[in-house]
């Protein structure tokens, strides 16, 4: 994962449609992990999201002003539906500055260490390298992961 600072292609391109397939089944998703429960809380790692040239724009900056977008990435569509849905959310950002390269590793295990019913995730294969981080450490600590990216168990 790249810092804030470091400028990184995205080396896949998605259609609208196909972008518009993944936010719909990160939704769906989340809903299905929601269902039943009198309180869901949202925990994500607060990635800056993309623009549409594939720029990173800082977090504070894409919520202040909406007209840079549209807005891509994971952590920014589950966000928002947790707030169209009045779910809590807690949004665990990597701090790049004090740790380095280290950031999203020390990140990821704290969101994997507040403990999780289910973790959500939408890796790009061969892209999304702090997302599968994230993953094996979840499945390591007994959380189980619905990884979007792959067909859903019959």
């Amino acid at each position: 994962m790249a810092s804030p600072n470091t400028s990184q292609a995205l080396v896949v391109t998605l259609s609208d449609q196909e972008k518009a397939k993944i936010w719909a089944l990160i939704a769906a998703r989340l809903d299905l992990a929601a269902e039943g429960a009198d309180e869901v809380t949202l925990v994500h790692g607060r990635c800056d999201p993309r623009n549409t040239d594939g720029d990173r724009i800082p977090w504070d900056v894409a919520l202040a002003e909406p007209w840079r977008g549209p807005f891509l990435g994971g952590d920014w569509h589950a966000h928002h539906h947790a707030v169209a849905r009045g779910w809590i959310i807690e949004a665990v950002a990597a701090d790049w500055a004090l740790y380095g390269k280290a950031a999203g590793g020390i990140r990821n295990q704290l969101l994997v260490g507040r403990g999780a019913d289910i973790l959500v995730a939408a890796p790009i294969p061969g892209y999304s390298k702090g997302t599968y981080d994230c993953m094996r450490r979840a499945a390591a600590a007994g959380i189980p992961v619905d990884d979007i990216s792959r067909p859903a168990p019959a």
